[in-house]
């Protein structure tokens, strides 16, 4: 064969190759419909039971739950869900956004517990939020005050104090210095604090990085938890769980089976990293699903 032929047989096979490529690139994801977005998320929470409850023992949980449930991430493809990704300087927190319009004066309200100097993330979401059409109406509280109450009230109302299932002083894990400590400080109860310093019952985003206080607010989130019976409901959350005695593992093992259990959230996007994080949907409310799915 003559060198141009095969050099036009290249030619021709490359171009072929290339508009594919940027075909591929440029060209949007086909819609993805409600009903297949909700039927990936009863199809991951099957998935999760199924895994979750193949471990018995609350320290072999501790380390499998991040693969077991990413396993079910995976085989349930939850990538179609259109989730995306907000980057802190040390994580990385996921969102969905509404699939419509908003209504005029639509606004997220938007609770971060446990701010870690730094907003990144925050923002991110914001200008997302804002180039949709969106207010957002952001709340924040962490007990220490240094940096915290200066970057939070950039864009939102700080709270100097952290959340726990008691209105108390009391020991907690605190961030200084770039090490964690022990210290004495305030902690204001989770639904006196959404009731009484807040006045909100509807929260699009909650963002919870507690320290450990999180193992005393498990019980808000159940079916008929104190949360639900007040009225009071959230559509997604980030949380951080942070590693802590048997005791605590025993309390993480209970919490993620039963969720997974009543059907109500998904537990999406779990890493470990000395502590576990997730994100979690509440696919069980029909105004989160209508909303964003």
């Amino acid at each position: 064969m003559a060198r141009s032929s095969l050099f036009s047989l290249f030619f021709v096979a490359f171009s072929s190759v290339l508009a594919v490529y940027f075909l591929i690139q440029i060209s949007p994801d086909p819609r993805i419909s409600s009903n297949l977005k909700r039927k990936i998320l009863e199809n991951w929470s099957i998935c999760a039971r199924e895994q979750l409850d193949k471990i018995h023992t609350a320290d072999e949980f501790w380390h499998q739950f991040p693969s077991l449930t990413s396993y079910c991430d995976l085989a349930e493809n939850i990538d179609l869900l259109g989730l995306i990704s907000l980057k802190n300087s040390d994580e990385v927190k996921y969102a969905l956004m509404p699939k419509n319009v908003p209504a005029k004066n639509s606004t997220f309200n938007f609770v971060t517990l446990g701010i870690g100097k730094d907003i990144t993330a925050e923002k991110a979401f914001k200008e997302e939020a804002n180039f949709l059409g969106y207010e957002v109406k952001f709340y924040g509280a962490d007990p220490i005050i240094e940096d915290n109450s200066q970057l939070f009230s950039q864009i939102g109302e700080f709270f100097p104090f952290a959340i726990g299932g008691k209105t108390e002083i009391s020991n907690a894990s605190v961030l200084k210095n770039g090490t964690y400590r022990e210290e004495t400080i305030s902690h204001v109860e989770l639904l006196k604090f959404l009731k009484d310093n807040l006045k909100i019952t509807e929260i699009d985003h909650l963002w919870l990085d507690a320290e450990g206080a999180e193992f005393g607010l498990f019980d808000y989130f159940y079916n008929d938890g104190p949360l639900e019976r007040n009225g009071i409901s959230f559509c997604q959350m980030n949380l951080e769980v942070h590693i802590g005695d048997i005791n605590r593992k025993i309390e993480f093992m209970k919490f993620a089976k039963r969720l997974a259990h009543e059907k109500r959230f998904v537990m999406l996007k779990s890493v470990y990293v000395s502590h576990i994080r997730l994100y979690l949907f509440n696919f069980g409310s029909s105004k989160c699903v209508d909303k964003y799915l």
